[in-house]
């Protein structure tokens, strides 16, 4: 996948925050971001969630 290894994601409650750098949550610094997965992309990203899934390169 072509995000992989250059989006960052946090769940916060009932949504997904997307960021294009690694670290910690900008409003709470005590939460690492984590970095995305296929899984994450496909399931929040992708067909599953109802938009089209994203093209890799």
């Amino acid at each position: 996948m072509a995000s992989t290894g250059k989006v960052w994601y946090k769940r916060l409650q009932d949504r997904i925050e997307f960021y294009t750098r690694p670290g910690y949550h900008p409003v709470y610094p005590e939460m690492e971001l984590k970095p995305i997965t296929a899984y994450i992309i496909e399931r929040h990203c992708g067909k599953q969630a109802g938009r089209p899934a994203l093209a890799s390169r």
